[in-house]
């Protein structure tokens, strides 16, 4: 979420705005260009600006920063550590991430076209700031628009009181009440609203701003549904257009949709854990001025399964066992028995795994997968089958010179024992020697 920005470029394509001060300077400057090259008045420098998004400003939540500037063959190169960019900088190839509370960093980045040097040093700041208040949001979002619209204004913090100003002057504590939508009403009706979340005890969010304008000539903006967001399941998005007669257009790789782009005939779907999806339309219609583009950003992260449990507990045991997995219902249990990490493709878990013989040593680890949702964590077991000793069988009478014939009585006291014994001076084996029967 959004807190402020000052924007310092425009979009690729146009004359550089705001608060860039090494513009003109930064490309004369030879090291910006090429290490071993320097722009002359006989090599003019086309001006374009890079775009960043989101907006430079303070985030409630991690982030993901885009760089774009058109043409064909444009190569951008930034730096991240405070210094100038040159052509020998990191190339731009996929989104920046800013990640943690209290993390920074200043974006300085510019674009080369053919080897050329296209633009002046751009530069965006970013903070990620998770306390802070959020700031409200508008709805529907600034832009042109086809019919007159109502403007809600909310905010994600409970308790919290929405002020606003119209006449372009920043919203304080004191400003507006926001109550009921904001009408947007007339052909050429201009309107920038700006508002701040404000709650007791607590520091007013930073303001945000939109600029609304009705054309009666220009398609309205598609909708798309859901809202852009985190889901836990997978989804179909769906593109809908207000206007009669008009063909929704769209991309999916993070380029401006135009009227050659996908036609949408069907929902599109998202699927598959930690999957993303960028979606950008336009609604076009003979006759009228295309519509704003408009975007939402999708991502799938499933709810992961809980860890199965594994009875008995792991230890030593003096008898064979049986060892259970349960887990949650509508789930499939897997497992290994040889110490490595189960899988969906393991053994399935039917019924309770037998643990037998003396010595034996088992270690038992089971999963539990479940379509649409994440496996689970790995639970473990480690057993050990040590069967207990018996105690050696009495013999009476005890070993010994006697003078007369006698009778040898074996007795042992483990009631289930069987005692095998031999005549012959050999070891006894359990096997074959003689069974005393009692």
């Amino acid at each position: 979420m959004l807190l402020f920005w000052q924007w310092t470029a425009s979009s690729c394509g146009g004359s550089n705005h705001g608060s860039n001060a090494d513009s003109d300077d930064a490309i004369a400057d030879a090291d910006i260009q090429n290490e071993n090259e320097t722009p002359t008045d006989n090599d003019p420098l086309i001006l374009e600006s890079i775009v960043f998004s989101p907006e430079q400003g303070v985030y409630t939540s991690d982030i993901e920063i885009t760089l774009t500037c058109d043409g064909e063959g444009t190569e951008i190169r930034y730096t991240t550590d405070g210094s100038d960019p040159y052509i020998g900088s990191l190339k731009y190839t996929k989104p920046i991430p800013l990640k943690g509370n209290g993390s920074s960093m200043l974006i300085k980045a510019i674009a080369f076209q053919d080897g050329k040097l296209i633009t002046s040093i751009n530069s965006a700041s970013y903070l990620i700031d998770y306390d802070r208040m959020q700031p409200p949001a508008f709805n529907p979002v600034g832009g042109v628009y086809g019919s007159d619209i109502l403007v809600a204004i909310t905010s994600l913090d409970p308790g919290v009181e929405i002020r606003y100003t119209t006449d372009g002057s920043q919203p304080f504590v004191g400003s507006k009440v926001y109550v009921d939508p904001i009408p947007v009403i007339g052909d050429g009706t201009e309107l920038t609203i700006q508002a701040i979340a404000v709650k007791t005890g607590v520091e007013p969010s930073i303001p945000v701003s939109a600029y609304f304008k009705i054309d009666y000539s220009r398609m309205n903006s598609p909708a798309i549904f859901p809202e852009g967001g985190i889901y836990n399941k997978d989804i179909a998005i769906s593109l809908s257009s207000e206007d009669v007669g008009a063909e929704v257009r769209y991309t999916l790789d993070g380029s401006e949709p135009h009227v050659d782009s996908l036609l949408y005939t069907d929902p599109i779907l998202l699927s598959g854990d930690g999957n993303e999806m960028t979606v950008r339309a336009i609604a076009i219609r003979s006759g009228k001025s295309i519509s704003e583009a408009i975007s939402a950003s999708f991502v799938i992260r499933y709810d992961k399964l809980s860890t199965p449990a594994i009875s008995p507990l792991s230890g030593m045991y003096s008898d064979d066992i049986a060892v259970i997995i349960s887990g949650d219902s509508g789930t499939e249990l897997r497992y290994t028995l040889d110490g490595s990490d189960p899988y969906p493709g393991s053994l399935k878990y039917t019924a309770p795994i037998p643990i037998v013989g003396d010595g034996t040593v088992a270690t038992v680890k089971a999963i539990a997968v479940k379509p649409g949702m994440k496996i689970s964590d790995v639970a473990s077991g480690s057993y050990i089958i040590s069967y207990p000793v018996l105690q050696p069988p009495d013999m009476n009478p005890a070993g010994g010179i006697y003078p007369a014939d006698l009778s040898i009585t074996l007795s042992d006291i483990d009631t289930a024992a069987e005692i095998r014994y031999t005549l012959d001076g050999s070891e006894r084996r359990p096997i074959h020697s003689f069974i005393l029967i009692r």
